[in-house]
């Protein structure tokens, strides 16, 4: 997993597409992410063989570009999904700005706020087919 969160995803991306490997699919992950966390994250899931997609949003009260992963979780693997998100992810303080009177926003220091590394869902797939052309 480690030489994973060192490599480009777009070389785990070409080793995946060439083995032609499909795994099943059991659970999907909802996994929201910070924009900065995104291509060590999706490095380290195409290293585990765990197909994710990439959504862009903008979110949260601290209004930061954030990434919702769509995360096909393979047959009895979800706890190494969640370990891959646990180990590429990590909580850091950041800070909102306290708006003052006829002053701009980022006047002074702001308020530390604890972001967390990811948000996660997860949900059962009761059917799943790859449709290859």
């Amino acid at each position: 997993m480690d030489v994973a969160l060192e490599t480009g995803v777009e070389v785990w991306a070409q080793r995946i597409l060439a083995s032609h490997i499909s795994p099943d699919i059991e659970q999907i992950f909802l996994a929201v992410i910070r924009a900065r966390q995104l291509e060590e994250t999706l490095s380290a899931l195409a290293a585990q063989g765990i197909p994710a997609t990439q959504i862009s949003s903008t979110g949260g009260y601290l209004k930061k570009k954030n990434f919702v992963l769509v995360v096909g979780v393979p047959v009895g693997r979800p706890e190494m999904a969640i370990d891959v998100l646990k180990k590429s992810t990590s909580g850091k303080v950041d800070f909102l700005q306290e708006p003052k009177m006829n002053l701009p926003a980022t006047a002074g220091p702001g308020i530390p706020v604890h972001v967390s590394g990811a948000t996660i869902f997860l949900m059962d797939v009761d059917y799943f087919e790859e449709i290859l052309s």
